[in-house]
This record gives C-alpha cells, sequence and structure tokens, in this order.
C-alpha cells in the first residue's frame, strides 16, 4: 500500500506509466487499485435526480468535485420515505 501525502503525489501515480517506474526502481511488482467508499450527502433535495446528466453536473459544480470522483449515486432509500 502506498499512501501519498499530496493530491499531486497520487494523481502523478495514477497518470501514464509512472506506477511501475516507481514500483520497478524500488524492485517491487504491483498495480494501482483504486478504492471505493460509500458517502452519504446530506440536505440533497428531493428533486434532485441521480440519473440526470444536468443534475449530477450542478452537484458537482456547488461542491467543487471532479466528474470523476464519484461513481455511482443513489439514493439510500425511497424519496416517498
Amino acid at each position: 500500500m502506498i499512501e501519498t501525502t499530496t493530491d499531486e503525489a497520487a494523481n502523478w501515480l495514477k497518470n501514464g506509466g509512472n506506477l511501475k517506474k516507481f514500483l520497478t526502481r524500488l524492485e517491487l511488482q504491483g498495480d494501482l487499485k483504486l478504492r471505493m467508499h460509500n458517502v452519504i450527502a446530506n440536505f440533497i433535495p428531493t428533486t434532485f435526480n441521480p440519473d440526470n446528466e444536468q443534475h449530477l453536473a450542478e452537484f458537482h459544480e456547488t461542491n467543487e468535485t471532479d466528474k470523476d470522483t464519484i461513481v455511482k449515486m443513489r439514493w439510500a432509500k425511497p424519496i416517498e420515505r
């Protein structure tokens, strides 16, 4: 497991063949496996549709997130509840 102290270092490892070069230099073998985590966002209006591209774009703009950081969105429970 490699933990970086900056986003720049993590992005550098993810791009191109940098990880392979890095591991080769250390005489190690491995592969990059991104970890995903479940997150619950509070205060999302019930009019939000996670399947609507415009709603997703607005979510990312409002929360200042890259569109690639969220793999999937869905409601935690049915809206009527």
